[in-house]
């Protein structure tokens, strides 16, 4: 039994592996969302400091304005994105805190096994010296 606890731990133990491996992933892609917010708010704020730097171009102004019009339904996509990919993550910690849970419960089952093997064994020595024990005693008594 305990061999096959010690298979489950590590089964348990490469299955926290990946779900925290997919779930740096999924955390790169929150922060590349997040990223390509702020670029593009960079952007807009950019576009509209050079449009009122240049205020003898009313074609920059406009230009600005239409960029900003684009950004935010860019924006508006992004912000769905990221919500999605929060949903995702929240889901995966779920799942990684149930995983790591399962593998505690195999280790701690594999203690409590190794314990009473170990308990075990100590009894089965003790006897054996309490019968070599008997033994001398018995000799003595009959010599």
């Amino acid at each position: 039994m305990a061999d096959s606890l010690a298979t489950l731990i590590k089964l348990a133990a490469h299955k926290v592996e990946g779900k925290q491996q997919q779930l740096a992933q999924v955390e790169q892609g929150i922060l590349a969302v997040f990223d390509q917010q702020q670029a593009l708010d960079r952007q807009i704020k950019d576009g509209f400091a050079a449009a009122t730097n240049d205020g003898s171009n009313p074609m920059l102004f406009e230009q600005a304005e239409n960029f900003a019009r684009r950004a935010k339904s860019d924006k508006e996509r992004l912000a769905l994105e990221e919500q999605a990919l929060t949903m995702v993550r929240d889901q995966m910690l779920a799942e990684l805190r149930a995983l790591f849970a399962e593998q505690k419960r195999y280790e701690i089952l594999h203690e409590n096994q190794q314990r009473k093997d170990k308990k075990r064994k100590d009894k089965k020595q003790q006897d054996q010296l309490d019968e070599v024990a008997n033994m001398r005693v018995a000799r003595t008594r009959q010599g």
